[in-house]
C-alpha cells in the first residue's frame, strides 16, 4: 500500500507539470515543474519524506535504465553533433568556468563577512 500511496504522489506531481508544461506551450520539460513542485511540498512540510521514499528508493535504484532512452537519442543525433563538436565543448568549458568563478567569488564574499 505504501508503494502506491507514493508513486501515486510522485505520479501526481509529474502529472501536474506536464500540465503546467502543456499551459506554457511545452517551452519547459514537464518533469522539471513536477519535481520543483514535489520538491516545494516536500520542503514546506505539506508532504514528508517518508511519504515518498518507498517508491522514491525503487525509481533511484533503477534509474541507469531511464537514461537509455537519452543515450539512443544521443547516438541518433551523432551527425548533428560531429558538426557542433567544437562549439558544444566550448560552451560546456566556458559555462564550467563561469560556474567555478561565480561559485568561488560568492564563496569568498561569505567567508569574509
Amino acid at each position: 500500500m505504501k508503494y502506491i500511496l507514493s508513486s501515486a504522489l510522485i505520479l501526481s506531481c509529474w502529472l501536474i507539470g506536464k500540465g503546467a508544461s502543456w499551459l506554457l506551450n511545452g517551452h519547459f520539460p514537464g518533469a522539471i515543474f513536477g519535481m520543483l513542485l514535489l520538491f516545494l511540498l516536500l520542503v514546506s512540510g505539506k508532504v514528508h519524506y517518508d511519504s515518498v521514499y518507498p517508491a522514491g528508493s525503487l525509481l533511484l535504484k533503477y534509474l541507469p535504465i531511464l537514461f537509455i532512452p537519452a543515450g539512443v537519442g544521443l547516438i541518433e543525433h551523432l551527425a548533428l553533433l560531429e558538426q557542433a563538436v567544437w562549439a558544444i565543448s566550448l560552451a560546456v568549458l566556458c559555462s564550467t568556468l563561469i560556474t567555478l568563478a561565480a561559485v568561488g567569488h560568492f564563496m569568498q564574499k561569505r567567508l569574509q563577512s
